[in-house]
């Protein structure tokens, strides 16, 4: 009886499964085919061109250089590396959408992750700018931002919605888990 049970759950969820896995590829190679050149473009046609136009007495110490999905900065006289900015919506928003699409496959939470990040990336570029212009402590914002902050909070959105949403990630062993969308309801 039992066995009879955990085959007809079986039966229930492989359709979710396979669906929620095909959104996720689709997810995937939409990224790797449309927004990959995107990002390029952005860093080498927006991000470097916005910092190389910084006119001031400071600017002329620091080189920026912009390549596939980076913008270096360096500093001229002793070619040290003082900003790497890669271009927002990277592989961290690729684990967490995949995360995202798989566990909330009606709700666009994924675009949250991508606005959020692209916010950062406007204010981690921002900060850069600063670096390059104005003030030493622009570049010291700019690494808060671009370790640990952006890194940390990106991984982290999904599983905070996680919890907002009452679920556990490891429902069987939670004691707490909340009602899965694989269950039916009566709504």
């Amino acid at each position: 009886m039992a066995f009879d049970a955990s085959l007809s759950r079986l039966r229930r969820l492989i359709p979710v499964i396979a669906t929620r896995a095909l959104l996720v590829g689709v997810f995937v190679v939409v990224y790797l085919v449309a927004w990959r050149p995107v990002r390029s473009w952005v860093a080498t046609d927006v991000m470097g061109p916005a910092l190389s136009r910084i006119e001031t007495p400071r600017s002329d110490q620091y080189s920026v250089r912009a390549g596939a999905r980076v913008v270096v900065v360096q500093h001229i006289e002793s070619s040290d590396r003082v900003g790497v900015m890669k271009t927002p919506t990277g592989n961290f928003f690729v684990l967490a959408g995949m995360f995202l699409i798989a566990l909330y496959p009606r709700h666009p939470y994924w675009l949250y992750v991508a606005a959020y990040q692209l916010g950062l990336g406007a204010l981690m570029l921002g900060m850069l700018a600063v670096g390059v212009g104005w003030a030493d402590w622009g570049f010291a914002v700019f690494h808060f931002l671009e370790g640990e902050f952006y890194q940390g909070t990106s991984l982290a959105i999904p599983f905070l919605l996680l919890r907002a949403d009452g679920r556990a990630l490891f429902g069987a062993v939670a004691s707490d888990a909340g009602r899965s969308e694989t269950e039916t309801s009566e709504e």
